[in-house]
């Protein structure tokens, strides 16, 4: 069976496609493509991520505009790589994040992903499964982590305990053990929203991200600044537990320049990317350690390729060895929509659970995502 998983994360900066092929036991990766937004599109994502005053009308909107873009885009995929559309089982669609709050964290859960699945269903002729976080929050979760199921897929063969690290705009760690009911898993704080809002701002938007650490590499940590921000109530808040821009967005970022604004700017940045890797290891220490003391670290998202990063974690995780998913075969840029292509086969196909309650705090397994035919 062959599926398509769309991916566009926090940062917003391209939608991720990704083809894959499904067997009882393993995932394999066919192809790959990263798709720009065109520079309006991608203005108006921001906005609405960015903005507390935006207006129903514009979201109402983007919904439609991005499940054009993304049916397009698939479709373009498609003839590009010259395959026929019977081909493809189903296309697994997270959608455009805009608002994510955490239950455990405020006492009231919500999530709203955008880029209507029925427009890209109508448009590629495949159906199509997406709004998957939903159903994980009627059945008492937070919606999120979930791509935990996909960790566990992959390295449930693997020596035990393991983790594996996520670093997209919000940083989650899965921890691999024996029985997936036994899986915990949760979000860690920031991982690279802060550091993408920092570089976008402090070039003028001429960079949206830490480009090989070019940023961080040059600067040096504000320690009264990273005290600060190790202060969040979020980073003691045990799991299961799930946050977003919300709570290490713009507004934290706008605090920060207020307060260290005269530093240099790769000193603030460089002190972000501190943050990240020092509350991924005080999660560790706080609510892993004491039960599944892990044999490796293993890295992916796109804080795997930033090396001030990477060489953080590896200062932080000194007792373990930390590698990267590309040692595993596996292509770091490609993992979230290889996860979401499995969630939609899942679903569609064998009617089965993809939220662990272990990782979102539900109730239980539900059968999760709306699926649009074409």
């Amino acid at each position: 069976m062959k599926a398509i998983g769309l991916m566009s994360g926090t940062s917003a900066d391209a939608l991720d496609i990704a083809l894959i092929e499904i067997s009882n036991t393993d995932v394999k990766l066919l192809e790959f493509r990263e798709v720009n937004y065109p520079g309006e599109l991608h203005k108006k994502i921001l906005r609405t991520i960015h903005s507390t005053t935006i207006s129903l009308e514009e979201i109402a909107d983007l919904n439609i505009e991005l499940g054009k873009f993304y049916g397009e885009s698939v479709k373009a995929f498609i003839e590009n790589i010259r395959l026929r559309k019977d081909e493809i089982g189903v296309i697994g669609s997270h959608g455009q994040t805009i608002f994510h709050r955490s239950k455990r964290y405020t006492g009231k859960g919500a999530t709203l992903q955008i880029g209507d699945g029925a427009h890209i269903a109508k448009i590629t002729g495949i159906p199509v499964v997406s709004d998957f976080r939903m159903d994980d929050l009627a059945v008492g979760g937070e919606g999120a982590p979930l791509t935990p199921y996909f960790h566990h897929f992959l390295f449930k063969n693997r020596e035990k305990p393991l983790m594996v690290l996520n670093i997209g705009g919000i940083a989650n760690i899965t921890v691999v053990t024996g029985k997936i009911d036994d899986l915990i898993a949760f979000d860690t704080g920031p991982g690279n929203s802060l550091i993408d809002i920092a570089v976008c701002d402090l070039t003028g938007g001429e960079s949206s991200f830490d480009k090989d650490g070019t940023f961080s590499g040059k600067g040096n940590i504000i320690e009264e600044m990273l005290e600060e921000l190790c202060n969040h109530p979020f980073f003691r808040i045990p799991p299961p537990k799930s946050t977003g821009r919300e709570d290490f967005g713009m507004e934290t970022y706008l605090n920060v320049k207020k307060r260290y604004g005269n530093n240099p700017p790769e000193d603030i940045v460089r002190t972000f990317v501190e943050l990240t890797a020092c509350s991924i290891h005080d999660a560790y220490r706080r609510f892993i350690l004491p039960h599944y003391p892990a044999r490796e670290l293993i890295v992916t998202g796109g804080g795997s390729r930033n090396p001030t990063l990477t060489e953080a974690l590896r200062k932080y995780f000194a007792e373990i060895p930390v590698k990267k998913i590309e040692d595993y075969g596996y292509r770091s840029e490609a993992m979230e929509a290889m996860a979401f292509a499995l969630f939609g086969y899942k679903t569609l196909f064998e009617k089965e659970g993809i939220n662990i309650p272990g990782a979102t705090g539900a109730e239980r397994r539900v059968i999760c995502g709306k699926i649009s035919l074409p």
